[in-house]
């Protein structure tokens, strides 16, 4: 009983710690996975910063992408891992700017129960779905760009409801609530709920390729500091045991540098994307 206390308070630590403290670096991560999950995924990417940087790097995340969100752009992170749609809103509110990300892309995906009579997009009209977050382009953008190209629209010709707990998401499909779920095919392949439904569930869509979360920073920052950022992140690599296990555990071949420009094709579609509205002369067809 005592180490299950203990434990929680460590999570409880992760969320809520304070998020300002000199002669530290805070390395905010979005919450993607569960507190523990995230600990076990980042902290070794900590630790090598840490050694680079020659300062104390504490890692923290937030209880939902709301909270996450609002932080970052306050300006309460120096450094931050998050997913593509925040990066673009912290760099064009506040100034934060890509410094490295994972290779190679990543992609969204459309997965129904494998016995099901769902095989396209189409026979999703008048079905219920469940993505990951409305901002989200893999986990659903790309999927409403697709429907919308068949003449579907939420929540006229089919219901959409969004849950952030990604990990639960194939179990929702599994278990008869929701007949699609749309989410990051990587993320999800990497995960150990791979290993008890890959051989329940189908894809019938994938989204374009979709460039990594990046690492970014905080405007401002010490340019000195970035680059040992930059080089505490750069010597992880598959040339070590340890290294190998880290890009195993994210699902990535390498690390590789980066600025903002290189995401600005991805930018320009994804803002497309965003911007999409009904048609207004749109009528439902029985």
């Amino acid at each position: 009983m005592k180490k299950v206390f203990i434990l929680t308070v460590i999570l409880l630590s992760f969320i809520l710690q304070s998020l300002s403290s000199d002669g530290e670096l805070i390395f905010g991560v979005y919450p993607v996975f569960n507190s523990k999950t995230l600990i076990k995924l980042f902290q070794p990417v900590a630790e090598s910063i840490e050694r680079s940087a020659g300062i104390s790097v504490r890692l923290v995340s937030a209880p939902d992408w709301e909270t996450f969100n609002q932080r970052t752009l306050d300006g309460r992170y120096d450094l931050i891992w998050t997913n593509n749609a925040l990066y673009f809103k912290a760099s064009d509110l506040t100034g934060y700017y890509a410094i490295a990300s994972g290779v190679p892309d990543l992609n969204g995906v459309v997965m129904v129960r494998d016995d099901s009579s769902i095989y396209s997009l189409k026979d999703l009209e008048g079905k219920k779905i469940v993505a990951i977050a409305e901002e989200s382009f893999a986990g659903y953008l790309f999927f409403r760009t697709g429907m919308a190209d068949l003449g579907l629209y939420s929540p006229d010709d089919f219901s959409v409801e969004f849950n952030e707990d990604i990990e639960s998401l194939p179990f929702l499909v599994l278990n008869g609530f929701y007949d699609a779920c749309v989410f990051s095919e990587q993320i999800y392949f990497d995960s150990t709920i791979y290993q008890n439904t890959n051989e329940k569930l189908r894809i019938i869509a994938y989204s374009i390729d979709i460039p990594r979360f990046p690492f970014a920073v905080k405007p401002g920052t010490d340019p000195e500091l970035v680059k040992k950022i930059q080089t505490g992140i750069m010597t992880i690599t598959s040339g070590t045991e340890k290294g190998r296990v880290v890009l195993e555990q994210l699902n990535l071949e390498s690390f590789i540098l980066r600025q903002d420009s290189d995401y600005a094709e991805f930018r320009s579609i994804y803002q497309k994307i965003t911007d999409y509205k009904k048609p207004e002369n749109y009528e439902k067809t029985d």
